[in-house]
């Protein structure tokens, strides 16, 4: 996964700055507004980083650990492999799971009958299927 993008907007009138402290302090208090957008911006840009750098790896991560199952429920497992390659264009993102539920201790079983072809919506058509 990668952010190739993101756009993160705080409000000034959501920011609160305190300053306590000695006469300087209480001076830097009165001026506060002058450079309250400057801490706005740093806010803005330490988060839009984070979004950036630090969030994709640990998604990624957290997926590869997966190894595409999970427990879902009371010893359920499921496996959400992907099948196939995903199919995008600028309108979506398609892509078909395995889908298949398991007790965790007996493993998976592959089903004995064919998977039916899935539905895929798309709201671009005026199809109301």
């Amino acid at each position: 996964m990668k952010v190739l993008g993101s756009s993160v907007n705080l409000p000034t009138d959501h920011i609160d700055l305190s300053i306590h402290g000695n006469l300087v302090a209480q001076i830097a208090d009165l001026v506060k507004g002058l450079f309250m957008g400057t801490v706005r911006d740093q806010i803005t840009d330490n988060v839009n980083k984070a979004l950036r750098d630090s969030v994709p790896p640990a998604l990624n991560k957290l997926i590869a650990e997966q190894k595409g199952e999970t427990m879902i429920y009371n010893h359920m497992d499921l496996d959400w492999s992907i099948d196939s390659v995903p199919t995008i264009n600028p309108q979506t993102l398609s892509f078909g799971i395995k889908g298949l539920f398991y007790p965790e201790k007996q493993g998976e079983v592959a089903p004995t009958v064919t998977v039916p072809k899935m539905p895929f919506k798309d709201s671009t058509s005026t199809s109301k299927f």
